[in-house]
């Protein structure tokens, strides 16, 4: 059956997803989280989910690991980005992604650039400042940013992480505890190999 027209309309349902993920595993990781080994996959499977939701913007914070590679998908796509920078940028560079690869850091100026020039994208400062805990401060600076730009279209939280999460919580888990407390539909992408 085809759908077209008006009552096509009724169906196809305009989606923002607002991403919060988990940064490439240390080398000296015990149990493994996101290793290194997975990016290429985890993009893969980003990129699938991005080709069926056809979302209308992608809502991140630019760190090294799964943050990247969303915004990194949605771009390659067409996808309007919407960064998130709770932190001055230079502090969020030192600790959010010059720790890693500088493919990380050369991933992280493209997405910036591109989200600064293409009029369809946005970069938003947060207001947290860099104390011990600002990650998990930002988190609800994210979602009340995604839920702005969505002006009432659905909003949908994904997140990289294990599916179970951690013991202790990690930031990603708290994130999406937060998005489901709040109401929205919380999908999720396994980083570790299957």
């Amino acid at each position: 059956m085809l759908v077209t027209g008006a009552v096509a309309q009724r169906y196809c349902a305009v989606v923002l997803i607002v991403h919060a993920g988990n940064r490439i595993d240390a080398p000296d990781r015990g149990v493994p989280r996101f290793p290194a080994s997975q990016v290429g996959a985890v993009a893969q499977r980003v990129g699938r989910l991005l080709d069926v939701m056809k979302p209308a913007g992608v809502v991140s914070a630019p760190a090294a690991g799964a943050d990247l590679i969303v915004l990194d998908e949605a771009r390659r796509r067409g996808i309007p980005l919407h960064v998130f920078l709770p932190i001055d940028t230079d502090e969020f560079v030192r600790v959010s992604i010059a720790d890693h690869d500088t493919e990380w850091l050369g991933l992280f100026e493209a997405v910036m650039d591109h989200a600064r020039d293409d009029a369809s994208s946005s970069v938003c400062r947060g207001e947290s400042d860099a104390n011990a805990d600002w990650y998990l401060q930002a988190q609800q600076g994210l979602l009340a940013h995604a839920n702005e730009l969505a002006a009432g279209d659905l909003v949908v939280a994904l997140t990289v992480r294990p599916p179970a999460g951690e013991v202790p919580h990690s930031a990603t888990d708290e994130f999406a505890d937060r998005a489901g407390r709040a109401g929205l539909i919380v999908l999720t992408v396994d980083p570790r190999p299957t």
